[in-house]
C-alpha cells in the first residue's frame, strides 16, 4: 500500500511557485500518479499564473469581474496555458515565453451550473443544424460547424466544453452573454495589467474538479508525448 506521506524525489525537488518547461515535460514520468493530481491542485487551480506574477491584484479583479459578467458568484476560475505557465505549451513553440503582445488567455472556469446550461445550448444548436433549421452564415463557420459538432459533443462526455463550439447567435443567449464577457475580459486585461494590446480571452468550463483533473491530467501526458517527439 501507498504511503500518503511518501513524496518522490521529482515532487520534491518542485519549488514554488513556477515550474520551467523542461520540468513540466517531464512530470508524467517523474511523478506519481496521485502527486500529479496534487501538482494540478497547487500549480493550476491555485496561486497567480505566470502572466500575471507581477500583477497579482491585477488578476484578482480580472477573474472577478469576469464570473460576475457571466452572472456567477461560485466556482473556481483561473488561466490554463501558456498564460499559466508563462511559456508556450505548443509542440513547435514549446518553452518560448509568454508573449504579452501575441498571446491570448485562457481562463477555465468550474462550475456545474454554467457546465449545465451551456450543454443545453450546444446540444439545441446541434440539434438544430442536423435537422437543418440553422445554417451557416460565413465560410468559416461552413468549414468549423461540422467538427465543432463533434468535438464538442466528445468534450461534454467527458465533464467541459469550449464555448466557442457553440454558435455566438441570439438562438443561444447564455452564449452569447459569455461571449460578450470574454470580449469584456480581454479589454479589462489591457487596461488593468497592462498588456501591450487587447487580449483574446477563451473559456473552457468543466461541470467539476474531478472532470477537471481527469482532463488536465491528460494534457499533461500528451505534452510530455509531443514534447518528446518533435
Amino acid at each position: 500500500m501507498e504511503d500518503d506521506l511518501d513524496i518522490s524525489n521529482k515532487a520534491k525537488a518542485l519549488e514554488w511557485p513556477y515550474i520551467s518547461s523542461d520540468d513540466l515535460a517531464t512530470l508524467p514520468d517523474a511523478l506519481r500518479a496521485r502527486e500529479v493530481t496534487d501538482f494540478i491542485e497547487l500549480w493550476i487551480t491555485e496561486g497567480v499564473p505566470a502572466s500575471f506574477k507581477t500583477k497579482p491584484f491585477a488578476f484578482q479583479v480580472l477573474r472577478n469581474r469576469f464570473k460576475e459578467n457571466i452572472g456567477v458568484k461560485s466556482g473556481t476560475m483561473s488561466i490554463a496555458g501558456s498564460g499559466r505557465f508563462g511559456f508556450s505549451l505548443s509542440p513547435k513553440r514549446y518553452g518560448q515565453e509568454f508573449d504579452t503582445a501575441r498571446s491570448d488567455l485562457d481562463f477555465f472556469l468550474i462550475e456545474q451550473g454554467v457546465f449545465g446550461r451551456l450543454s443545453t445550448e450546444f446540444k439545441n444548436w446541434k440539434r438544430l443544424y442536423e435537422e437543418r433549421k440553422i445554417s451557416p452564415l460565413e465560410n468559416a463557420e461552413t468549414i468549423y460547424w461540422p467538427e465543432n459538432k463533434e468535438r464538442g459533443s466528445d468534450q461534454i462526455r467527458r465533464g467541459f466544453i469550449d464555448t466557442k463550439f457553440i454558435p455566438n447567435r441570439q438562438d443561444f443567449p447564455f452564449k452569447m452573454k459569455i461571449a460578450d464577457a470574454e470580449y469584456k475580459a480581454g479589454q479589462d486585461a489591457k487596461r488593468i495589467h497592462p498588456f501591450e494590446i487587447e487580449k483574446v480571452v477563451s473559456l473552457r468550463v468543466y461541470r467539476d474538479v474531478d472532470a477537471f483533473k481527469q482532463q488536465i491530467s491528460i494534457n499533461l501526458r500528451a505534452l510530455r508525448y509531443e514534447t518528446t517527439n518533435r
